[in-house]
């Protein structure tokens, strides 16, 4: 329950940023924290990170046997882990059969209902093919 509590609030707060009507607070919230007085580059890594950012956060296995691949020069023993049998996506594949991902995108108002569209794990689509 803790896990996926902890999945669920991670799934809000990035509803919550890409939602166009916080797009101004979360810009300011990024120069503060990263103490930036340019509003442009806060404003181009908004843009970044809502373009980015995987809105169905399955565990990306490629990426972390790219990790693998390199740490394994320096201890071959990261060779030999099975990331298949390590990582667990039940809890985020759960929440994606329930619907989670879409209820709570729409709940910020990102997009009307009827517009989304399931791509494939990590994206979806609205009916005129851009990502949100």
């Amino acid at each position: 329950m803790l896990i996926e509590n902890m999945l669920k609030a991670l799934v809000e707060s990035l509803a919550y940023l890409i939602a166009p009507k916080n797009q101004a607070a979360v810009v300011e919230l990024i120069m503060k924290k990263l103490r930036l007085k340019d509003s442009v580059t806060a404003e181009e890594g908004y843009h970044d990170a809502v373009r980015t950012m995987a809105r169905k956060p399955y565990p990306a296995l490629d990426g972390m046997r790219n990790v693998q691949r390199l740490l394994k020069t320096q201890n071959p023993r990261v060779g030999e882990v099975n990331l298949d049998e390590i990582v667990d996506d039940r809890f985020i594949r759960k929440m994606d059969e329930s619907g989670f991902f879409e209820r709570t995108y729409v709940k910020c108002n990102r997009l009307p209902r009827s517009l989304i569209v399931p791509l494939r794990k990590g994206s979806l689509l609205d009916r005129d093919g851009h990502t949100v």
